[in-house]
């Protein structure tokens, strides 16, 4: 049973936000040294992009900050707290962002991840991505909608 909604994020769930992302990647921080600071910047996020949570009751337990690029879609970040790990939240976000792409007549989107995360790319997999291409240290995903 979902026990959580997704809805667009506000500037209010910033705070909630930026914790639940440090959660997320609190675990890579120590293996991955060149990782950028992606907690950094959500309330602007929340403004200039397309943002949506997840939530139980007021409390922030994911979220996805995607847009459009060129035409084509774009997941800039998603995190799940991994108290709520395993709910099927992550792929709730990822679905809810893809159809809010597609009302918009957008049918590609593609993402990047860090090679030292294979979890990660192995979650874009089981959601139907596929990888399109890799430089440096970075994995490119790809998926039309």
């Amino acid at each position: 049973m979902q026990t959580y909604s997704i809805r667009k994020a506000t500037s209010a769930d910033a705070v909630q936000l930026t914790e639940v992302i440090k959660k997320a990647y609190a675990r890579y921080l120590q293996m991955i040294p060149d990782l950028p600071d992606v907690s950094a910047g959500i309330a602007q996020d929340i403004e200039t992009q397309q943002v949506l949570v997840a939530c139980e009751g007021a409390r922030v337990i994911g979220g996805i900050i995607f847009g459009i690029y060129e035409g084509e879609g774009h997941i800039a970040n998603l995190a799940v707290d991994p108290v709520a790990s395993g709910k099927g939240v992550g792929r709730a976000l990822m679905e809810s962002a893809a159809a809010e792409l597609q009302a918009k007549a957008i049918n590609r989107c593609n993402l990047a991840t860090h090679v030292s995360m294979p979890d990660t790319a192995a979650f874009y997999k089981r959601l139907g991505w596929h990888e399109v291409g890799r430089e440096g240290n970075r994995v490119f995903f790809s998926k039309e909608l």
